[in-house]
């Protein structure tokens, strides 16, 4: 890599590090809108742990006990409460037609838009993880059956926070053609309910069930981090890892062609 190539990089990085930072400072002053996510976050683990102590008092369920459930929960609504809602920000300006404009910058807008995300995430996964922790701490009276499993939990929800974040710039790349990119983000929604396991861990699943879930994105992304509490292990924390990252890969891929494709649209129609 020549001189002037690393400088351009080193410009570019430069760029995108300011637009995290941007919206790391908006954020952080939201302080209201972190309260109420906490607050839900420990309602939703109250809910669910009297409902997980009510079926499981003083016994398991398929080796689960109520405070490995509680814990799950956790982790899983975890992950999707710090999701920013970066579809929103792509289809308000394509609607608007905003991002005819913001093409012309040098740096890419779809870039730009991610590291604004990844740093609103960032900061939603720690305050988000650490109330979290505490709440289910609470809750369950206690940590999981097996708490080496936590340690696992860290990297590979944020493996997890990561495709989520590119899914849903997925959704909003849609608004290419779409124009209304909400009808897709509440079909992915339910099916990140139904086949990642939100609520309920996919080992409780029926047998035919569990098995087509496992093949799609959403059993890695809620179910994989919240497993880790249920049958922890360097060997299945690895395997949830390599999936994850195999599904990052074709997000992204996908993300960038689809992309392209759409500026490609925008700049035929003339924005």
């Amino acid at each position: 890599m020549t001189v002037a190539a690393r400088a351009s990089t080193r410009r570019s990085l430069g760029a995108y590090w300011a637009f995290a930072r941007i919206a790391l400072r908006q954020r952080l002053g939201e302080r209201a809108a972190w309260l109420s996510q906490l607050l839900f976050l420990g309602l939703v683990l109250l809910i669910f742990s009297r409902v997980w102590q009510a079926l499981l008092p003083a016994r398991t369920l398929r080796g689960h006990s109520a405070a490995d459930c509680i814990w799950y929960i956790a982790i899983t609504e975890w992950i999707v409460i710090a999701q920013p809602r970066v579809f929103l920000s792509i289809e308000r300006d394509v609607r608007s037609g905003e991002l005819a404009y913001q093409l012309g910058r040098p740096t890419s807008y779809l870039g730009a838009k991610l590291a604004e995300a990844f740093a609103e995430q960032a900061l939603g996964l720690s305050l988000l993880g650490l109330g979290g922790s505490l709440f289910a701490y609470l809750c369950a009276d206690g940590l999981p059956s097996d708490p080496r499993g936590l340690i696992w939990v860290l990297p590979l929800g944020v493996l997890a926070a990561l495709l989520n974040t590119l899914c849903s710039a997925l959704i909003g790349v849609s608004a290419f053609w779409l124009v209304d990119c909400s009808p897709l983000a509440w079909v992915f929604q339910k099916l990140m309910f139904a086949f990642g396991g939100l609520l309920v861990p996919l080992t409780l699943y029926p047998a035919w069930l569990r098995e087509l879930a496992m093949l799609t994105p959403f059993a890695a992304l809620m179910f994989g981090p919240g497993s880790m509490v249920l049958a922890g292990g360097a060997e299945h924390g690895a395997a949830v890892a390599l999936q994850l990252t195999l599904w990052i890969a074709l997000a992204l891929g996908l993300l960038v062609y689809l992309y392209a494709k759409g500026v490609r649209a925008l700049e035929l129609h003339g924005g």
